[in-house]
């Protein structure tokens, strides 16, 4: 990539640069409680006396004629132009206001000024512009600025999304020994990356959203939110509880009880249950990892070698519903427990992921994100396995659903062939005469 230019500037700079938004970039999008993140942050540097707080990087793409135009840290450059013209006390906003979110920020950053005296804004002001910066990448190249916009949002920076987590999870550590933190360091690195990146995007991300009925398409930036967790020292009623479980159970299994109840260990996270932030965040990525592992195994050892893809060429749309189908497995296994294997789930999970690969010539993402939702309308209408999942109390609430049944007219052609006996035949196609 032709990098032109790599810089650090200050915000004060970063404000006065004549910054373009290019036709490809989506709208401001940011929300009230991305505004209420950002403000928050900045503010919490400045009181903490931080001789330098980094809010992110900007990708900019420079024209020949000097013109320079936002590839990527749309969202945040607009976001620090209206804090500044609320510290500043501005009679008129520096970008339009006519925009919704624009407009919906820019009075959340009022309020969340109005608790602050004059000398704390203007303070804060002076802190912003002088103490807060981002780095600057340029690029010259207008082909390589689309590449590189494309990539971005296409793979919802993963990679960087649970590098941040990592970071900000060791920063909760406070009361734990540097020893302990180097060894769970040791452990993340040890790890594949792609494989800690996929736990996070293919999994934990996708089963939290949909069980919640949300649309899971990219895990971004904005989702390492629900990986945050609780800080230990919030006092919340709903909080407490599961502080008082988590150290009931590590005090359990550190004192070997559950040799009493025949089992290796009490398991402390759920996917559903609100995590708590710094160490045992890192407890709980190695144990979905192992977790994620049994799953995959699992998964592979029931498919027809068809749609395998240790026995044949996987198609993209196929992968993707075989990561629909571990999605459920890792969901209900955390729920109710690998070491009670259940086949009549197993099998009930398979036959509603691959009824869709076959009656679609081609599978999308969204199609997957609209069939997890119930929202296909065609198919299992209005049945969100997630939420099943999520609401069961026993295995037996999700053995006794009951699904669409398809049949030979409804296989797309592709599926209809003899190649595809076995798997017709798993998921209970019903044959013609």
């Amino acid at each position: 990539m032709s990098i032109s230019k790599k810089e650090i500037i200050n915000v004060e700079k970063l404000l006065k640069l004549n910054l373009s938004i290019p036709d490809y970039q989506r709208p401001y999008k940011w929300t009230v409680r991305n505004i209420n993140q950002l403000f928050n942050d900045i503010l919490e540097a400045y009181r903490n006396n931080l001789s330098e707080y980094r809010i992110g990087t900007i990708v900019i793409h420079k024209h020949k004629d000097k013109r320079r135009d936002i590839v990527d840290g749309q969202q945040r450059t607009i976001s620090l132009h209206l804090i500044n013209d609320v510290l500043q006390n501005s009679p008129g906003l520096s970008i339009p206001k006519n925009k919704s979110n624009i407009s919906k920020n820019y009075n959340e950053i009022k309020r969340l000024c109005s608790s602050l005296t004059s000398e704390d804004k203007r303070r804060l002001y002076d802190y912003m512009k002088e103490k807060c910066d981002v780095i600057i990448i340029e690029i010259d190249n207008e082909m390589e600025a689309f590449q590189f916009f494309d990539s971005q949002n296409a793979r919802g920076k993963a990679l960087e999304a649970h590098d941040l987590l990592k970071a900000y999870h060791l920063r909760e550590m406070t009361a734990d020994s540097e020893e302990t933190k180097l060894k769970l360091i040791e452990k993340w690195e040890a790890q594949i990356t792609s494989e800690l990146a996929n736990l996070f995007t293919g999994y934990l991300y996708k089963i939290k959203t949909w069980s919640n009925q949300g649309n899971a398409h990219y895990f971004n930036r904005d989702g390492i939110e629900m990986f945050k967790g609780v800080p230990l020292d919030q006092q919340f009623n709903f909080i407490q509880y599961h502080k008082a479980a988590y150290l009931f159970i590590e005090q359990f299994n550190r004192e070997n009880h559950q040799e009493l109840l025949g089992i290796d260990a009490l398991i402390p996270f759920q996917i559903d249950q609100p995590l708590l932030a710094g160490r045992r965040f890192f407890e709980m990525t190695n144990y979905y990892m192992n977790l994620k592992k049994e799953v995959e195994k699992i998964a592979l050892e029931m498919l027809p070698d068809s749609v395998s893809p240790n026995h044949s060429h996987e198609q993209v749309g196929t992968r993707y519903i075989r990561e629909l189908f571990q999605c459920l497995l890792l969901y209900f296994y955390d729920r109710f427990g690998i070491n009670n294997k259940n086949p009549n789930i197993e099998r009930l999970f398979f036959k509603y992921c691959y009824q869709l690969r076959c009656i679609n010539q081609a599978v999308y993402e969204k199609s997957i994100n609209k069939y997890a939702l119930g929202r296909n309308e065609y198919l299992n209408h209005k049945l969100n396995l997630f939420t099943v999942i999520r609401d069961a109390i026993s295995p037996r609430d999700i053995e006794m659903l009951e699904m669409d049944d398809i049949t030979f007219e409804d296989i797309a052609t592709k599926y209809q062939k003899k190649s595809f006996d076995k798997l017709r035949q798993e998921i209970g196609v019903i044959e013609g005469d």
